[in-house]
């Protein structure tokens, strides 16, 4: 049609292929160049603060500088005439619930709906070291032998037909630790505190209640010494019994109040002899304790009395052999 001969055909045809291979080699080219400029970017991206930082900030300039006015502007108003600075609480918005808590021998926890009676926890139980009472927007101190207090959450406990658990499922719990008591937390919450080499105080447990799994140290223990036994009654007489069948009382305002500590020596003892147990008690009640199956209770003290630190003297003849109050 052209009136080409073949050579002439063949000639232009391998030019336009030649002018096109080396088009797409100048492509080819063109991109590895823009692709490592990109790689080496983002690079710098990663190992550079200060050139990530500078990055982020012209990102949000350009979108800040990119949405239109009438958009950034609220569309609410915000009115401060019935703000009040309230601190609130979420567990107040909860529905309350009476809730009793049974620890086991074995410090194993499990929860109940409703207050239960006496009787009924005694009969379905016999493996029980304590129980509480409590509301399901209260908190739980665990006591234990280290001297760390734990703060537990009701709420958190095994109820209805599941088997209960024991406490280092809820805590960070150190080795070898035991459970020594159990108390329902309150702003107001004061305990004597007592060890097994017989030093003690009166804890202000208003600070003690704690989020933190690891709980917090209440008694600074020394060496082989661990927490002996807590009460929650504060009275204003304190009674000391030691293993070697030594019997103190003294006024509980020789016990300082404190938030934690080593405390004070309640009763001396000789070395390798330790505290057995104690009570506090008002001196007109007179002192109780338990012999085999019957309560003794002894009004006339006087021979008993003596200041805090004392040895104490020779525990009343009807005393029970493992030396301990009820």
């Amino acid at each position: 049609k052209f009136r080409l001969s073949s050579i002439q055909t063949d000639a232009i045809l391998n030019m336009r292929l030649g002018s096109l291979r080396k088009l797409d080699e100048n492509q080819t080219n063109n991109e590895i160049k823009n692709l490592k400029k990109e790689l080496n970017f983002l690079n710098n991206l990663i190992n550079k603060k200060s050139i990530l930082d500078k990055y982020l900030i012209d990102e949000f300039s350009n979108i800040k500088n990119n949405v239109h006015d009438d958009i950034i502007k609220r569309k609410s108003e915000i009115k401060t005439d019935f703000i009040q600075d309230v601190d609130l609480n979420i567990d107040e918005f909860k529905e309350i619930e009476k809730l009793t808590v049974i620890l086991n021998k074995d410090g194993e926890l499990k929860a109940y709906r409703d207050h239960l009676n006496d009787e009924k926890i005694l009969n379905s139980h016999s493996n029980i070291h304590t129980f509480k009472r409590i509301l399901s927007n209260q908190k739980l101190l665990l006591f234990v032998s280290s001297g760390r207090v734990y703060t537990i959450d009701p709420n958190d406990l095994p109820s209805g037909k599941a088997n209960p658990k024991s406490f280092i499922f809820f805590v960070s719990s150190n080795e070898n630790e035991k459970i020594i008591s159990m108390l329902v937390h309150d702003n107001n919450s004061k305990c004597i505190i007592a060890t097994k080499f017989g030093k003690g105080f009166i804890a202000d447990l208003s600070e003690i209640m704690t989020s933190q799994k690891k709980g917090k140290q209440l008694v600074n223990l020394k060496s082989e010494d661990s927490l002996l036994k807590i009460s929650d009654q504060v009275f204003n007489y304190i009674a000391c019994v030691s293993k070697n069948s030594k019997l103190l009382i003294f006024h509980s305002k020789e016990l300082p109040l404190m938030k934690k500590g080593g405390g004070v020596l309640l009763q001396k003892n000789k070395k390798n002899e330790f505290l057995s147990d104690f009570k506090s008690f008002e001196l007109e009640d007179g002192l109780e304790w338990k012999n085999g199956n019957k309560i003794k209770n002894e009004k006339k003290l006087d021979f008993w009395i003596g200041k805090r630190a004392q040895s104490g003297k020779k525990v009343p003849k009807n005393f029970n052999k493992n030396l301990k109050f009820i």
